[in-house]
């Protein structure tokens, strides 16, 4: 959505096909663009995990959907004559370039999955084909050696975080607290731990920990979660359309291991108490850099309880978050300026 913004900033139309939430998103924050359904292809099960059976008995026609994303990115790319795709591994999407002819840009961190086995061969294998079919790579990152960079032939950019608005755009801080009616001289933790079961769970514990801290720190809970805590405490909400501003305003951000709220994090210097979910290689990866940068605390999964939240939460209250290279909330401004310049 970043990158869709920056994108008609510099004067460029962008035409999106996503499927499920993604696409709802899509049509809330751009109501007068053409935003096409796509057949919904979910590849990893809720806790992060790749489990072939599981794939093929929750989609047993997934050669048909996969030709069927290739006819339907077909069909948007003629009928709008798009000049270029830009995916966020849709290997669909790459294969209808291909065929159409047209320059394809892939947006991923996730370059490599670590660990030994077939079937890790298999999706490194995958995911090396699917770098091959564009034309340009882009790491929404800034390099270090937490990063294992496949060698390919496609060029590869590191742009930095893509984030759904400029930090330097949001309201200031005290705006912010007024909006959501936040209390001044509190410290303000926020959860946001999406949608999927391993997350809800994330916020039960995350609330009862929260309730263990110290009387004397004054916290005020900020929780988005469909995760029904209770009233009286703090604020609930079930989905804000900016998180960007609750995190400015927070003092820590208690999440799981996702790449985009960690770098909304970093880009605004605000620590984090990481929780990746169990079985997702890419989280496990962000948490370890969250633990090399300096980003804040990193609760293992198998380590989740109410006191090991609270001791985190505690220790992240102070954290003082590096300034990082790249980590200045301008991805999406350097990779619009790299889409228009395949249209040249």
């Amino acid at each position: 959505m970043g990158l869709g913004r920056e994108l008609r900033r510099i004067g460029l139309e962008p035409v999106f096909s996503s499927f499920g939430e993604g696409r709802k998103m899509l049509m809330r924050e751009f109501p007068d663009a053409p935003v096409y359904g796509l057949p919904k292809m979910e590849l990893f099960s809720e806790d992060g995990s790749f489990d072939l059976l599981l794939l093929l008995r929750r989609h047993p026609d997934l050669p048909l959907r996969f030709y069927a994303g290739v006819e339907a990115d077909r069909r948007v790319i003629r009928r709008h004559g798009c000049k270029v795709v830009v995916s966020d591994c849709q290997f669909h999407a790459l294969v209808a370039a291909q065929i159409m002819g047209v320059p394809a840009i892939v947006i991923s961190n996730m370059l490599r999955v670590p660990g030994e086995g077939p079937l890790v061969r298999l999706i490194n294998g995958m995911l090396r084909s699917m770098f091959e079919l564009a034309d340009i790579v882009l790491i929404p990152d800034t390099y270090d050696d937490t990063y294992d960079v496949p060698e390919i032939d496609t060029e590869v950019v590191w742009v930095g975080p893509i984030l759904k608005r400029r930090p330097d755009e949001l309201p200031p801080r005290d705006a912010v607290r007024r909006k959501y009616g936040i209390p001044d001289d509190v410290t303000v933790v926020l959860v946001t731990t999406g949608g999927s079961k391993y997350g809800r769970r994330i916020v039960r514990v995350a609330v009862e920990g929260l309730k263990l801290l110290s009387k004397s720190v004054d916290v005020f809970p900020v929780i988005i979660s469909e995760e029904r805590i209770g009233d009286g405490l703090g604020l609930q909400l079930r989905y804000v359309d900016n998180l960007l501003e609750l995190i400015k305003v927070s003092n820590v951000v208690v999440t799981h291991g996702g790449h985009t709220t960690l770098s909304e994090c970093a880009c605004l210097r605000t620590p984090v108490v990481s929780v990746p979910l169990p079985n997702h290689p890419e989280q496990h990866m962000n948490a370890e850099r969250v633990l090399q940068r300096g980003l804040g605390v990193v609760v293992p999964p198998e380590e989740l309880s109410p006191k090991r939240i609270a001791e985190a939460v505690e220790q992240a209250i102070d954290w003082k978050v590096p300034k990082i290279r790249m980590m200045d909330g301008r991805g999406a401004e350097r990779a619009a300026r790299i889409v228009a310049g395949t249209l040249d």
